[in-house]
């Protein structure tokens, strides 16, 4: 996205045409940046090598799992990735005992919904 212009001049000088995103294709590709956002802040939070992160699994699988709710926005290349990742979110990110009892050992994090869902 960021380099959607010069991407375009460089297209055109090389009088490659038929290579050029049309509008829709660029609204796609925004559409796409904008969604995966969470996966690449969890990523990056989740990988630190200095702090404990496996208190905060339960707290990026919300906000994963909420990312993955439809939007009217959302163009149809993303509600099909949406639908797709949340069939198999239980899978790839499963709530685990380990997960409950490191945010349970955080205040902040106690009353997440998905504690009390495990433990009840």
């Amino acid at each position: 996205m960021k380099n959607q212009e010069l991407i375009e001049r460089c297209l055109s000088r090389l009088r490659l045409f038929d290579k050029m995103l049309s509008d829709e294709d660029w609204k796609i590709i925004e559409n796409l940046v904008e969604f995966l956002k969470i996966f690449r802040s969890a990523t990056e939070v989740l990988s630190g090598a200095t702090y404990p992160t496996i208190r905060l699994i339960l707290l990026f699988r919300v906000e994963i799992a909420a990312a993955l709710t439809e939007s009217p926005n959302d163009c149809q290349v993303v509600k099909l990735m949406k639908q797709r990742m949340r069939q198999s979110l239980n899978y790839r990110l499963p709530i685990t005992e380990l997960h409950v009892v490191a945010a349970t050992l955080d205040l902040s994090q106690r009353n997440l919904n998905a504690v009390q869902e495990y433990l009840f």
